[in-house]
């Protein structure tokens, strides 16, 4: 079974969001998994 504790970083780009999330994740010895939006959209 799937853990339901997923979050969901949105912002413009060079604010920090992987940069917090990779930290946050170390210092609570949690797995992490990234994934980039661009890879699932394209421009229209």
């Amino acid at each position: 079974m799937l853990a339901r504790n997923n979050v969901y970083l949105y912002g413009g780009a060079g604010t920090g969001k992987t940069y917090s999330a990779r930290t946050i994740s170390k210092l609570l010895d949690w797995n992490l998994i990234t994934v980039n939006c661009n890879q699932f959209t394209s421009a229209l």
